[in-house]
Order: structure tokens, then sequence, then C-alpha cells
């Protein structure tokens, strides 16, 4: 096959691979363009409820599994160390993303060379110019030269203030990945032995044909294993970072927060792999095959044109836009908070010495996490760590409790002294004025950016929805804070709080 195909060539490609794998006809469901979000899936034809959507073979699902032949040198999660080299394991994450980074498609068409996931590889998105990881990595141009950064980094001087300690977190993990897999793979290449390049050859292995690691291409891979994975119980043993596949033909699926299955509704798919698993060892049962089915909702068919989605998770789009890179604008109230974790900080920071003894007791006792305010469940509340957190400030300010262990054992009984709930509820108040002027703040920054760079030739075709997705974490937080404010001055009690 020679020049550059387009999506529909290589769509076609892809979907003969898909047959050529096991995948059964009729297919019911079919990836279309989705106006204002990519690709999204369709049902091609009605489903009945309770019933199996489509249900992919194993040969087709991309894993530590399904790898694990190409690269027969690597250690692996889950599998017996290899005798002699360096004792470098790459987990299911790692393993995906150093294939698909060798076999990266170019950035602006084209089909991929790998001989068995080609096809798949060369539909998956080409960049994730608009994830704000790739802002954070970009901000380094000597160690990624690919694609333009200016638009993406300025948007990560507004973000709030816990986005952008999560972003970095990712950022971490995703370097530390980059050292295990780059060191795991240079290692292989400079001391080859025969017999695994002879079986390198034979079996199409990246090993055989020396191709280059490149920074920009493992970043992109990362990023495609990190948004689009579904969990799959490969092995009895729990490892969260193997136990994980690319699922071709589902991962165009979009994401609903909704559970509601009535008419109308956001229709779902999910998966039952879970029925096959078995075995007293690390591994499944002899002979599984560990193909992944997708079934309909048991209450409600998928009517023929409408989209189906997976829903990843209950989570805040907080978490959704530093894992995803999107924001949920339809989401559910339930999942809507706001982490505190800065502001509790300077609380502390601001208290001395004091404010120092307290935070190593709840870093001792797991307090210093889930520092968090909730819309839901009613009334709107901040979380037990938080109120624990300020109860136990206000206790030790307050000279009230003989020592530091018997305020904090108060505490956990749900017993602090007369008057430190009255501080918790002013310290709290100050806490959500805080957030709400600061988040009119930051929209107001945000409007003068969005006018800036309207109708400017340089700005990347979506810097409207990135500004409007950062403009969605804001509001959020405004309106949870907002909601906790209310709660405490229409007289809710601490200790009524959920």
């Amino acid at each position: 096959m020679t020049g550059t195909p387009n999506e529909q060539e290589l769509f076609d490609e892809f979907f003969l691979w898909l047959k050529a794998k096991g995948l059964q006809d009729p297919l019911l469901i079919e990836p279309r363009t989705r106006e204002g979000a990519g690709k999204g899936l369709f049902v091609s034809r009605s489903i009945p409820a309770n019933s199996i959507v489509v249900k992919l073979p194993s040969a087709a699902l991309m894993n530590i599994r399904t790898l694990r032949n190409l690269y027969g040198d690597c250690n692996l999660e889950g599998y017996s160390a290899k005798t002699g080299g360096k004792m470098i394991f790459l987990n299911g994450t790692q393993l995906i993303s150093l294939h698909l980074a060798l076999h990266r498609p170019p950035r602006h068409g084209g089909r991929s060379t790998d001989p068995t996931f080609g096809p798949y590889i060369s539909v998956l998105p080409k960049e994730f110019d608009s994830h704000p990881l790739t802002w954070l990595i970009k901000q380094n141009p000597a160690a990624f030269e690919e694609g333009d950064a200016a638009f993406g980094g300025g948007l990560l001087g507004h973000l709030p203030p816990s986005v952008s300690s999560e972003l970095t977190t990712m950022s971490n993990k995703f370097l530390r990945d980059w050292d295990i897999v780059r060191n795991c793979w240079e290692a292989h290449l400079k001391r080859p032995d025969e017999a695994s390049a002879d079986n390198a050859a034979a079996t199409g292995s990246p090993q055989a044909v020396r191709i280059p690691l490149r920074y920009p291409n493992f970043l992109w891979a990362w990023l495609i294993v990190n948004t689009r994975c579904l969990y799959i119980r490969l092995f009895n043993h729990d490892y969260p970072l193997t136990n994980l596949t690319l699922c071709p033909l589902i991962d165009f699926a979009n994401h609903t927060t909704s559970q509601d299955t009535r008419p109308g509704a956001f229709p779902q798919i999910r998966c039952t792999n879970e029925a096959r698993l078995g075995g007293s060892n690390n591994f499944l049962a002899p002979g599984a095959t560990h193909d992944m089915a997708f079934v309909s909702h048991p209450d409600r068919e998928l009517i023929e044109g409408e989209e189906v989605f997976l829903r990843y998770g209950g989570h805040c789009n907080r978490a959704l836009f530093v894992e995803y890179g999107f924001v949920d604008e339809h989401g559910e109230p339930s999942i809507s908070e706001v982490n505190v974790e800065d502001l509790m900080d300077a609380l502390f920071r601001d208290a001395g010495e004091v404010g120092d003894a307290c935070r190593d007791v709840l870093q001792r006792e797991g307090y210093t996490k889930n520092l968090c305010l909730f819309l839901s469940p009613s009334p709107p509340h901040p979380s037990y760590t938080v109120i624990s957190a300020l109860r136990l400030l206000a206790s030790r300010l307050s000279g009230r409790g003989e020592t530091l262990q018997a305020s904090w054992a108060a505490v956990l009984a749900g017993r602090p002294p007369d008057g430190v709930d009255v501080s918790v509820r002013q310290s709290l108040e100050r806490l959500c004025q805080t957030i709400a002027e600061r988040s009119k703040r930051a929209l107001d920054h945000l409007k003068e950016k969005e006018q800036q760079s309207h109708g400017t030739l340089d700005a990347p075709p979506w810097s409207s929805w990135a500004v409007r997705n950062v403009r969605k974490l804001w509001d959020e937080e405004d309106k949870v804070a907002c909601a906790v404010l209310g709660s405490l001055q229409g007289g809710v009690q601490i200790s009524d709080f959920p």
C-alpha cells in the first residue's frame, strides 16, 4: 500500500483486521464522527436490553499477555523474572506504552508499521495537544520539540491549585515510567543475544529492527494508555497497572457520569469479562480466552442511531480533566467536589508550631488526604477529614485539652471541647469565601484570555474548548463552596454534616 491513506481507508483496514482477529458479524455498533467531540460509538441496529452488544476476541486486545512474546527478554509484572541482565520489570502500562511509542503512525496521517496491531494503532488519536499533561511536559522545549506549547502553557497558570497539584503528580508518574521504559529498552538494545535476535526477527519484534524510542512518541503512547485502557482481570493478583487492556472499537465510546437508564438518558454498555475468572495461582484458569464481552443495560434497549457511552467511574471534573483531558459539562451534582488541601496547608502553616504539631498527628493518622468539600449527599458539606483537622487545630489554639494526644482522642470520639465547633464553623466560612472569591477572579481572567485569543490566527482549533474546560473547573469550585457556605449560614451544625 502506497501513499497517505485517508481516514475512511484506515477504518476499512481496521475493520478487516478486527474480523481477521475473530470479530463476528453483524457489527451492532460503529464509530462515527461526533460533532464537537471527535469520534463516538453509535448503534447501527437496535439492540434489546441485557443483550451482548459486541464481543472482542482476546487476539484483538492489546495488553501484557498479547504483547509478551514480542518482548521476550523483558521482565514483566506477573511473570517469573528472567535470569541475567538488568532486573528491570515493566508493568502493563509501561509495556503497552513502549509498544505504541515504537509504532506510532506519522503525526499528520499514515499507517503504523506494526505487523501485529498496526491497523488498530493507525485509527487511534494522532496527538494529544489539548491534554493538560502535554501542556506541562512541553514546558521543557529541550526535551520536547514537537508542536507549539504556547496556548496550553498559558492556561497552566489559570488552573485551580488542586488541579495543578494533581497534574504535577501525574507528570511525575509519566516521567518515572519514561525512565524505566527507556532504561529497559536501551539495556536490551545494547546487549541482544543471538537467540533473542533470531526470535525477534521471526515474530516482528521491535528488537529485530532497532526502532528508536522517542520522547514525544512515548508521551503520546502513555496518554493513549491512560485515557483509553479498560480494566481486565489478566491475573488473579491485584496488579492495578497491569490488569488493563486497550480494547479496539470499544475505546471510541465517550464518557458519561449518568447512571440514569430511562428513555432519553445517556445509554450505556458495560463489560462482563469478570465471568471468566478462575484458577488458584497467579494466572487465570487454563484455557481462559480473556475475550471481552459488552452488554446493554438490563433495563434499557439501545436504539438504532443513538450514541452509547461508557461510565469511567464516579470521577469529579478535576479528576476527569487531569486524567482524560476533558470535563463533563452534564455531570451529576453527586460527584461535584473541591479539594482544599492548599488552603488547609496554609491554615496550619499560619498557626506556627501548633499547626506543625497538629499536622504531624494528622499525617501519622492518615488525615491529610481527601480534604474536600462536597455538594452531595445533602446538605453540602466538608469531608470528615476536614472537620477532624479543623477541630484538632481549634482545640490546640484554644488551649483546651490536656495534651495533643488527648485533643486528638476527643476529636476521634466526636466530643471536642466546648466552643471548638464555633471556631471550626468560622474557619470553614472563611475557607468557602476564599474559594468563591478566587474562583470569581479566575473566571474574570479567563474571560480576558478568551477575548484576547478570539480570532487569533495562531490559536489552536481546540483553544475555545480548552478555555471552557478550565472555566468549568472554576465554576464547580465556586458552586460547591457557595453551597457549603449556605449550609453553614443556614444553621447546619458541624456534628450534623454527613
